[in-house]
């Protein structure tokens, strides 16, 4: 789901970039590259991370514990009813996709297959396809006509469709919007790029542009036209004339702009999914344990003397695992504490020793021992650390804080 929307926004962000700098400007080759650029890189940009932005940096206050980042622990009933709606939205998302990517494929063989019908007549080295009552326009390495009449102009405008490859670009996008038919910019994107292939056929005209604009305005009528063909009808027709007559000179400080806004944009985005949370945040916590916990079971008192125990060194200790992963995974939600509705925050305080192995459990601030003594029992069950070490590289206990979250809802 995030993904979807990450997708949507940053189409639209650099859609937003080519509205307000970059439409109408008579550079076309470079305005369909940004079309397909912006059509494109959104879909891989979410999934993005470089280990350069990454920041493991400690946030040092009063010391007390290294407190490690909270882990949330939800109701697994629930966690299997969102897992399922998931399943089911996946489910429906490839059969969607799925199902347009076959009614695509059917269209545009029937199309080839009709074209294939057609009266054949060659120009130079164009196969025109004559007496077809469609067009004129162009597809793959075809120009096609409604009858036999053949104007320079219009066939200068269509092979330079044929030239220029635009039927691919088309064909691509039309592939995209079957495969990602949830972001409607992409409708937007591919309106825009057959009206960009319009302007830039046109600007290959070699016919004055006062005679070449009656051609159009005498076409206008004509408007039977197939998604996947470049129709020589193609509107808005005003865009088109208006272009014809705009002053050429290519306003390079637009496209300059342009670049850098998405350059630093994309830079950024990159930054923000590579940041990587602080991996321990030093805090102060002097409270007193709570008197229904003072004889807790759970609580065991430290084998290591406080001389030789360290709040922050050199070389923190590093998890063998994804220490969130590994609780989320192990620990569950106890049937007693369900039934009593019981959640909470509970708090374990623990030493990773000199060999790695983490000792000395103390959990304090739960609401119920009961959480304390499954927050526990989880976190005796990991593998050991890479053990900390001071600047002399001598290996030294450290002890850390974990927040768990227990939530039934």
């Amino acid at each position: 789901m995030l993904y979807t929307i990450q997708i949507i926004i940053y189409s639209i962000l650099l859609f937003g970039v080519y509205v307000s700098l970059l439409k109408g400007k008579p550079n076309h080759s470079v305005n369909r590259c940004f079309l397909l650029f912006t059509a494109t890189i959104p879909l891989v940009l979410p999934i993005l991370k470089f280990k350069h932005f990454s920041t493991k940096e400690n946030t040092v206050a009063e010391l007390l514990s290294v407190r490690l980042p909270e882990i949330s622990l939800i109701n697994k009933a629930n966690e299997v009813a969102i897992a399922d709606i998931n399943n089911t939205l996946m489910i429906v998302y490839v059969v969607i996709a799925f199902g347009l990517l076959i009614h695509f494929s059917y269209q545009w063989l029937r199309f080839m297959k009709k074209l294939k019908g057609f009266q054949q007549k060659q120009y130079g080295d164009q196969t025109i396809l004559i007496n077809t009552q469609i067009g004129p326009a162009s597809f793959g390495k075809y120009i096609i006509l409604p009858d036999e009449e053949m104007n320079k102009a219009i066939l200068e405008h269509e092979m330079a469709h044929l030239k220029l490859k635009h039927t691919n670009e088309l064909l691509f996008i039309g592939v995209l919007r079957c495969i990602f038919w949830f972001n409607p910019v992409l409708y937007i994107i591919q309106k825009e790029l057959k009206i960009v292939h319009e302007f830039e056929a046109d600007s290959h005209v070699s016919i004055a542009t006062t005679e070449y604009q009656e051609l159009l305005l005498a076409q206008v009528f004509n408007k039977y036209t197939i998604p996947f063909i470049h129709s020589f009808n193609q509107h808005p027709l005003k865009r088109r004339i208006m272009m014809l007559n705009k002053n050429k000179k290519k306003n390079v400080w637009s496209y300059i702009i342009a670049t850098s806004i998405v350059i630093l944009l994309i830079g950024n985005i990159i930054g923000v999914q590579s940041a990587e949370a602080k991996k321990w945040t030093i805090i102060k916590d002097n409270s007193p344990l709570p008197p229904s916990q003072q004889n807790n079971e759970s609580l065991q008192s430290s084998s290591i003397p406080d001389s030789n125990i360290y709040q922050i060194v050199h070389k923190m200790p590093e998890p063998a695992v994804d220490v969130a992963a590994f609780i989320v995974q192990h620990l569950e939600y106890p049937k007693e504490a369900r039934k009593k509705k019981i959640e909470g925050k509970v708090f374990i305080k623990f030493i990773v020793n000199k060999e790695g192995k983490m000792v000395d459990f103390v959990g304090y601030k739960s609401p119920d021992k009961i959480l304390t003594d499954e927050a526990i029992r989880v976190l005796k069950l990991m593998p050991d650390w890479t053990p900390g070490e001071n600047e002399q590289g001598e290996k030294v206990n450290v002890v850390f804080t974990l927040p768990i979250q227990f939530k039934l809802d």
